[in-house]
């Protein structure tokens, strides 16, 4: 390095840790998009999504007396 004091040698090797990862990610994606910040967020549900909400409609969260939750799946009508 520069013969610099040893307070100046410091200052220029401590960085915060994502500092890298900021300036690589951003080299790579761009610049964060901030338009639109007033409008909704639409939020569309897949094919994964809808299955994913039938399984877990069959299922239902219980609480023992010492406030222990568990899942208990709820009898189906097939027999």
């Amino acid at each position: 390095m520069e013969n610099l004091p040893e307070p100046e040698k410091r200052r220029r090797v401590r960085r915060p840790p994502y500092s890298r990862l900021d300036s690589f990610v951003r080299l790579f994606l761009g610049p964060a998009d901030r338009t639109g910040s007033e409008t909704p967020v639409v939020h569309r549900h897949d094919a994964a999504e809808d299955l994913s909400e039938k399984q877990l409609a069959g299922i239902e969260m219980m609480e023992d007396s010492e406030g222990h939750h568990y899942a208990v799946r709820r009898p189906t009508d097939e027999t």
